[in-house]
């Protein structure tokens, strides 16, 4: 791994209290020199940064920093308006107090929160659509139609694709190895249904024409001959080399298999 490898996965980071603009904008102008995965800043630049920087750097901000012991209420706002101003990335400091509590139902429900309102910022705030949206915020997004029946597919997304309904999107859905949202376009897919349908056509139309055979061998006493003409000899053939033409001609052998 060499050094551009390394600052490819380098948050650029600068959260004090005390930065000033002209400090971020240092960082941001390092961060798209040296091509570092984003720039870390206070939720007050993210405007700010993500106008100087354009397409040109991803902006990442923390929510409930320091402390992390915000209402969860705040921190829903806090992502909300860090995401519509333009922060692509968003972290976050947990209730620490709450993890000591062992309170475990707080700390997961907090954390599912933040994710399933950034979730509802990309879906609605978007006006060309779903796959376009995540496209624009540099998530990975895939057309693709499916069976309900799909045994390749991960449990529990398929479980909540098969909760939808025609043109609704889901909430944030959590696998073991991804996050994903999902909306449906269509509950049939009508190109795969119509390829299928004359697929199904002509199979039933080859099984109806071979029992009618078999009912027709059977009824009329058919027998079949497996022989096979092995060579065939014509003798005395004429043929006409133009229509208009009254002369023949005369072919003596021509042999044919």
């Amino acid at each position: 791994m060499n050094q551009k490898d390394i600052l490819a996965i380098v948050d650029h980071t600068l959260l004090l209290q005390t930065a000033t603009w002209e400090e971020i904008k240092a960082i941001c102008d390092d961060g798209m020199k040296y091509e570092t995965a984003s720039v870390c800043i206070p939720t007050c630049y993210v405007k700010q940064a993500k106008e100087y920087t354009g397409d040109k750097m991803a902006i990442c901000t923390v929510i409930g920093f320091p402390n992390g012991n915000h209402t969860m209420e705040t921190k829903v706002f806090e992502t909300k308006d860090a995401i519509e101003k333009g922060a692509l990335e968003v972290d976050m400091v947990l209730n620490i107090g709450r993890l000591k509590d062992r309170d475990e139902a707080y700390v997961t429900n907090e954390i599912k929160a933040i994710k399933e309102t950034a979730a509802k910022i990309l879906t609605e705030s978007s006006s060309v659509g779903l796959t376009q949206a995540a496209k624009d915020n540099k998530y990975e997004a895939q057309d693709t139609a499916y069976s309900k029946k799909d045994t390749s597919m991960d449990k529990t997304l398929l479980e909540a694709l098969n909760a939808l309904k025609e043109g609704e999107t889901s909430k944030l859905i959590e696998t073991a190895t991804a996050v994903y949202i999902a909306k449906i376009d269509e509950e049939v897919d009508k190109k795969a249904t119509e390829e299928n349908r004359e697929s199904i056509i002509a199979e039933r139309e080859n099984t109806l024409y071979s029992e009618k055979v078999k009912e027709w061998q059977k009824d009329d006493g058919w027998k079949v001959n497996d022989s096979v003409i092995d060579k065939i000899e014509f003798h005395n053939i004429l043929t006409q080399k133009d229509p208009s033409a009254k002369n023949t001609e005369k072919v003596d052998s021509t042999e044919g298999k």
